[in-house]
């Protein structure tokens, strides 16, 4: 068994060891160096994993997504910030300010929200953001994983609590390795549709040590198979496993997980399946009408949440910069009737002094609104039971079984309408149920970064296709005294029948140092239309 080198006292040094590692196995620059080579005693408080303790303390360190603080404020420390921005969730909040109007994260989601090839650039081409930063640290946490799982293997236990110790340990592993390459595929790749199987995925890395090579793309087949692979063990590893926190993944999160990953893959039985599972494990909803004043639904205390993990930023965003920044989408905001009461616990209409909407904007308030420094539950990882009732309900749709998915909403629906209002559902035909079904789960799981990835696979679903084109806007402002205005409004569209928008291209910081990756083609996108504002 070799050995891997944890510093007990400083879990950084070992994460930054790794981190060196991925680099190296990423851009092919190994030469007949081995894993073992790389990893050398460094100084004299490091350990060898060699108990579950180790590996257990490896996983909190390097596996799972970390939680930054939003204060100070250091956007690469966030996973999938982009994921908002990317959909119809958002929009621009336009209006005068007395402050910088691109103090936020504005200019860096540039490249992402308006679908451009060089996403890492921002709107006036002077300035670079780094791109490979969520591709990177991905990889550093399936290296890590790699190591935990080959290291699992080799650990002897002599008695049942050990033995589930180290299940538990190797079920995390492979969820987690699922998770990440699931979020990998679904940015980096074509979705997943019988026509798309043997296109470019990923990079498939499953081996614990450094491979001499550069690495290149799997088929989005086999990435998928490698996914349901880990699924699968993850669910044997997890059986009757008790859960140890809401950051760390249940037997209950696992089923759901997979619930999604089938919806995916248009394999509505396994979804079903699936989704049951996770249903007779963790049926409870939080009703809206009992939460009190000061309460706020993304609390660790509400009963519906099953697992989350890194940190939130989308909340505090709109929160702290409104003009110049993001607000929460017309569109979206104007799906939610009167009696609804996600429309106050999810998001609030605020005032904004200087906005161009009459003075007001929507912002998310599903995290603490009194607290954004440090969110207690993720917005882009994030599973609970409202999204079980909504993948079972898909799936059941899907296959013809009208009634007991209307069932399933209505259940859903009533735990979040006011107390007494009719809040039920009745479709006929199966495709307005289905378009009902995606519209619920449009309101319900608004900004837990699942509606970009929700859009892309409407758009190759086999019976009912859906397709729809998305605009986002660029504003330039200028100064007028002390206070900046809007000057020109820039729209950007992606138009529904383009596919290769939906697709980002591979971080330039990986196509500079591997010439043998293949890149996904984008157009340079141009303003379809433009706004003057008038001056004085």
């Amino acid at each position: 068994m070799k050995y891997y080198l944890i510093n007990k006292k400083q879990m950084k040094r070992i994460v930054n060891n790794i981190f060196a590692g991925l680099f190296l196995i990423l851009t092919g620059s190994i030469m007949t160096t081995s894993c073992g080579d790389f990893l050398r005693e460094r100084s004299n408080d490091l350990a060898y994993i060699r108990t579950a303790d180790d590996l257990d303390e490896l996983l909190i360190g390097a596996c799972y997504m970390s939680v930054a603080p939003t204060t100070p404020r250091r956007y690469d420390n966030f996973y999938f910030p982009y994921l908002h921005y990317m959909s119809d969730e958002t929009q621009e909040l336009i209006g005068t300010t007395r402050y910088n109007p691109e103090a936020n994260i504005r200019p860096r989601m540039f490249g992402y929200y308006t679908w451009q090839q060089r996403i890492g650039e921002a709107f006036n081409g002077l300035v670079s953001y780094k791109e490979s930063v969520d591709w990177l640290r991905v990889y550093n946490h399936i290296i890590t994983l790699n190591i935990v799982l080959n290291e699992a293997s080799g650990i002897k236990t002599t008695t049942e609590a050990e033995q589930n110790r180290m299940n538990r340990i190797k079920a995390e592993a492979h969820f987690l390795r699922a998770a990440y390459y699931f979020f990998l595929v679904n940015l980096y790749a074509q979705p997943y549709a019988p026509e798309n199987l043997d296109k470019p995925g990923i990079p498939l890395k499953t081996a614990h040590y450094i491979e001499n090579k550069k690495f290149q793309r799997t088929s989005i087949k086999e990435v998928y198979d490698h996914i349901i692979s880990d699924l699968n063990e993850a669910l044997r590893m997890s059986q009757g496993i008790k859960q140890l926190s809401l950051y760390r993944i249940s037997e209950a999160g696992i089923n759901l997980f997979a619930s999604r990953v089938y919806l995916y893959m248009q394999d509505w039985e396994k979804s079903e399946f699936y989704a049951q599972k996770a249903m007779d494990l963790h049926p409870q909803l939080c009703n809206l009408n009992g939460l009190g004043a000061e309460e706020y639904f993304f609390s660790s205390a509400n009963p519906e949440l099953i697992f989350s993990m890194g940190g939130g930023l989308i909340a505090a965003e709109m929160n702290n910069a409104p003009i110049g920044g993001f607000a929460v989408s017309k569109d979206l905001y104007a799906l939610y009737d009167k009696k609804d009461l996600r429309a106050q616990r999810y998001m609030i209409r605020s005032q904004a002094k200087g906005a161009l909407d009459g003075g007001h904007y929507v912002q998310v308030t599903k995290t603490n609104p009194k607290s954004f420094n440090r969110s207690e539950v993720s917005d882009v990882f994030v599973l609970r039971s409202g999204e079980i009732y909504l993948n079972l309900a898909e799936a059941l749709a899907m296959q013809g079984k009208n009634n007991k998915a209307i069932e399933l909403i209505n259940t859903l629906r009533k735990s979040r309408y006011q107390a007494g209002s009719n809040s039920e559902i009745t479709m006929s035909t199966g495709s307005e149920l289905v378009q009902t079904i995606r519209q619920e789960r449009r309101m319900e799981l608004c900004f837990e970064g699942q509606r970009w990835f929700d859009i892309r696979r409407y758009r190759v679903n086999s019976i009912y296709p859906s397709k729809e084109e998305l605009v986002n806007t660029y504003t330039i402002y200028k100064k007028d005294g002390r206070n900046s205005k809007p000057d020109i409004t820039y729209y950007y569209t992606l138009p529904a029948e383009e596919d290769k928008g939906y697709v980002l291209p591979l971080p330039r910081e990986q196509r500079s140092i591997n010439d043998q990756i293949q890149d996904n083609p984008r157009l340079d996108r141009k303003p379809s239309k433009t706004h003057n504002y008038e001056t004085k």
